[in-house]
Order: structure tokens, then C-alpha cells, then sequence
């Protein structure tokens, strides 16, 4: 049996709120609706019939129906900014920033040779430490300037 986690598809955060089948992120508000077999694993998509919500709007002389699931969600400039801020890139930045010269930011990332390595050597004897840290920094900047540049 598979354990279900949400993980938000936009931004990657994993603070929720559960409404009945719907997991709603609070950084960004993506929701998606997860539907589960009854020894509570997680159904396939396949298994599950798309729901799609139509309204009809009726004219005077035409009647037409839209297909909600056609129309695009578009959030926010702030609400996109906001869910920029508080990553997992944030995080691995703050770690290699404080713990970076043991290898602790090695470690979370899976690879243990290397956080041997760096905590051994001091972060290769603070080299490695300062590419290391310029690289989360760069990777944490980058998605500012991806909603900059998606805002204009």
C-alpha cells in the first residue's frame, strides 16, 4: 500500500489543507483532487473518471455551454512571489550557508561520499564550500527573475 503525500506541483511545498478529496497548498493555492481505493492506496489516474464542471450561460437567441477545465487559473504576481520565496531552495540555501563547510547540505541532498568529503576537509577546505554556496544562491535567484520576466 502506497502512502499518499501532496507535494504541491507549482511550487513544491508540502503544507496543506485536506477538504474531503481535495489538497489545497497554502504558499500558492494549487489544488488537486486525489481520490483513494479503500485499503486507502492512492487510485491511478486511469482508474479515475475525469469530473468536468460546465456552466451554461444562455442568450436570447443562443444557448452555449464553456467547459470550465478549458479555462486557465492565472494567480497573482504576490502570489507567485510569495511561493518563490518559501522553497526547498531557500532551504538548501540556508543550509549550505550555516553547515555548508561540514557537508550537511551533501547529505540532504543524497549524496553521502561527498558529505564525507566535505567533512573532512572542511568544505574542501573552503573552496568547495564557496561554489557550493554561489550555486544555491544563483538557483534561489533564478526564480525571481523567472516571475520578473513572466510578469511583463
Amino acid at each position: 500500500m502506497e502512502k499518499y503525500t501532496f507535494k504541491c506541483k507549482d511550487c513544491g511545498s508540502t503544507k496543506y489543507k485536506k477538504d474531503g478529496n481535495t489538497y489545497t497548498c497554502l504558499y500558492c493555492g494549487y489544488s488537486e483532487e486525489v481520490h483513494f481505493n479503500s485499503d486507502g492506496s492512492v487510485k491511478k489516474l486511469e482508474e479515475v473518471p475525469p469530473v468536468q464542471e460546465q456552466s451554461v450561460t444562455t442568450d436570447a437567441e443562443t444557448s452555449t455551454v464553456e467547459d470550465k477545465s478549458s479555462q486557465k487559473k492565472e494567480k497573482s504576481f504576490g502570489a507567485r512571489l510569495v511561493s518563490a520565496i518559501f522553497n526547498d531552495k531557500l532551504v538548501m540555501l540556508l543550509v549550505c550557508l550555516f553547515f555548508g563547510v561540514f557537508g550537511v547540505h551533501k547529505f540532504v541532498e543524497g549524496k553521502i561520499g561527498w558529505g564525507l568529503l566535505y567533512l573532512c576537509t572542511l568544505g574542501l577546505f573552503g573552496i568547495g564550500y564557496v561554489v557550493n554556496l554561489i550555486q544555491y544562491a544563483t538557483n534561489y535567484i533564478s526564480t525571481f527573475v523567472k516571475i520578473i520576466a513572466e510578469s511583463d
